[in-house]
């Protein structure tokens, strides 16, 4: 993670961030919504605790076996509600 000495700087960053990132995961699902059906946009992006999961895997935490399991069965559910559209 980038950290500077400057918290005034590191606010600003901080805000800008938080600006962008809203801006374009509100745009980004207008856009889902508009090209594919609504269900499917949704279940796409509450899908997207499941891929933070992932990721921060990937950096090094530790997910618990009740976590590995559940989330399992969602990515199948989910699995399962786009091969049967």
């Amino acid at each position: 993670m980038p950290t500077t000495t400057d918290k005034g700087i590191t606010w600003r960053l901080f805000t800008l961030a938080v600006f962008i990132g809203t801006f374009m995961a509100l745009t980004l699902q207008m856009l889902a919504f508009s090209y594919t059906k609504a269900a499917i946009a949704q279940t796409l992006l509450a899908a997207s605790v499941l891929l933070s999961l992932g990721i921060g895997w990937m950096l090094g935490d530790r997910l618990s076996r009740n976590v590995s399991v559940w989330s399992a069965l969602a990515v199948a559910g989910i699995a399962m509600l786009v091969w049967l559209e």
